[in-house]
């Protein structure tokens, strides 16, 4: 057992909780009401949204199983790749999360305010000390 992966392994599950559980919570408050003239395309707007939200949830979801698999188990033959695998993917995730902010309109303190990029980068980071 890596002690630097069960870290990375339990902040991949808390942010895989978080973002299915309290974030499908957000996301409801954005659903279009009854009263609103553009109801049906806002709906199909908001579905694609709540949809490629859970997306995510189930990428974190799957992202956590694999570093247990990979700290508790035999059952994967080349560990090494996988969590090189795995940091690969999470700094892409937290680039795409990076740009999407820059290109987006002005808000204060957006980077911070929206760094889910950050987490991502410091679970990679730990990861990367697990090799």
């Amino acid at each position: 057992m890596s002690w630097t992966i069960l870290i990375a392994n339990v902040l991949v599950f808390v942010a895989f909780i978080a973002h299915t559980i309290w974030g499908d919570k957000d996301l409801r408050l954005l659903e279009p009401s009854d009263e609103n003239e553009n109801r049906s395309k806002l709906q199909e707007k908001w579905m694609q949204t709540r949809a490629g939200w859970h997306w995510v949830s189930f990428d974190l979801l799957f992202v956590s199983v694999a570093l247990f698999l990979v700290n508790f188990t035999d059952w994967v033959p080349h560990e090494k790749f996988l969590i090189q695998l795995i940091m690969l993917y999470l700094f892409g995730w937290g680039l795409a999360w990076l740009i999407a902010l820059i290109m987006s309109k002005n808000l204060p303190n957006r980077l911070f305010k929206l760094g889910q990029w950050i987490l991502v980068w410091i679970i990679g980071f730990i990861l990367y000390l697990s090799l």
